[in-house]
């Protein structure tokens, strides 16, 4: 039993639950007597009473379940694992989990012990979280069931879980952003109790890799923060120089010459390029367009180094290029006509 399958039948399951509720609502009604909510919302009512259970368990059992079963198999590992964990507590357990799935082999008769005592563990966790699935499943489904009726007000019963779900959802937005920020200032407290403010705001070098010394004490003029300001500052000059003519001038062409078939599909072209995740940006800088501007330098001898702030530049000018054009196309369209007049 895998949580793939799991899903599969729970997701099957939420749509026979529609379908069931949807039936018997359309069965209890009447020429005379009309349902107080359509037949759809009382459907999607036992729908979201099978399912919205079923899928706050298995985001329990996601965030509980690898945490639980780790620390049964380190308590009934040898001491010798026992030791591993406390010395190199994440490598002893991704050990453990990669020899349990296949991925790596160990000779060590420990390890091998450990890693299936983890499978079965996890085997184990599984098959009861489908059979309490199932049962809640099932509960819900027949007090949902029971509940249908001519006067049972389905849509505020919806309306009302989805509100909850959307109320959640923002305050979990919300409580990560705190997390985010609490986490950032907690760590710039222990930066700084490191290294002075003032060597970090205004020092000439910034060398993180090299930053402790033989002893392991942290060198804090390694930290000086200029040189990265200076290089953010370039490469957006760079991005500028790229994305300001070509942006402005395709939407100039765009909003003033283009023909309105042309614009109506080259504007959701350049538009796509704002879809694209900065990641996939960075990454193909890294790997094509640095080493291609680095070998076009040596045809003309300059030493153009594959960290240069050309090649980032580049593709963050091409990365901004849907919002110069999309803005200037706005700015463009929303002169009025008397005032384009008047300049002519």
């Amino acid at each position: 039993m895998s949580l793939t399958l799991i899903f599969i039948i729970l997701i099957f399951a939420t749509f026979l639950s529609y379908r069931s509720g949807k039936k018997k609502a359309n069965a209890s009604r009447s020429l005379y007597t009309p349902l107080s909510s359509t037949a759809s919302y009382h459907g999607s009512y036992l729908c979201l009473l099978v399912s919205v259970p079923s899928l706050i368990l298995i985001a329990l059992w996601l965030i509980l379940n690898s945490h639980f079963i780790e620390y049964i198999v380190i308590k009934n590992a040898a001491t010798d694992i026992q030791q591993d964990f406390i010395n190199y507590p994440l490598f002893t357990i991704n050990k453990i989990r990669l020899i349990a799935d296949g991925v790596i082999l160990s000779t060590n008769p420990f390890y091998q012990k450990a890693a299936a005592s983890y499978q079965e563990y996890q085997n184990l966790s599984t098959w009861i979280l489908f059979i309490i699935i199932t049962s809640l499943g099932l509960i819900a489904f027949t007090i949902g069931q029971s509940k249908i009726s001519l006067k049972f007000k389905a849509r505020a019963k919806v309306e009302k879980i989805i509100k909850a779900a959307l109320f959640i959802c923002a305050t979990l937005a919300t409580l990560t952003t705190l997390g985010i920020i609490l986490s950032l200032f907690t760590e710039a407290i222990k930066f700084f109790s490191e290294v002075p403010i003032f060597q970090f705001l205004f020092g000439t070098h910034w060398s993180p890799q090299s930053a402790t010394d033989s002893a392991g004490n942290v060198i804090s003029t390694a930290f000086g923060a200029i040189p990265v300001f200076l290089g953010t500052l370039l490469i957006a000059l760079i991005a500028i120089l790229v994305a300001g003519p070509v942006g402005l001038f395709s939407a100039i062409y765009l909003s003033e010459y283009s023909p309105i078939i042309i614009r109506s599909w080259a504007k959701p072209i350049i538009e796509i390029l704002a879809g694209i995740p900065t990641v996939v940006y960075g990454f193909f800088a890294a790997i094509t367009v640095a080493p291609f501007i680095h070998s076009l330098g040596l045809h003309f001898n300059l030493n153009i180094s594959l960290e240069s702030a050309l090649s980032a530049g580049i593709v963050m000018g091409v990365m901004i290029i849907p919002f110069v054009s999309s803005l200037a196309d706005d700015a463009i369209n929303a002169v009025p006509q008397r005032l384009r007049d008047g300049s002519l």
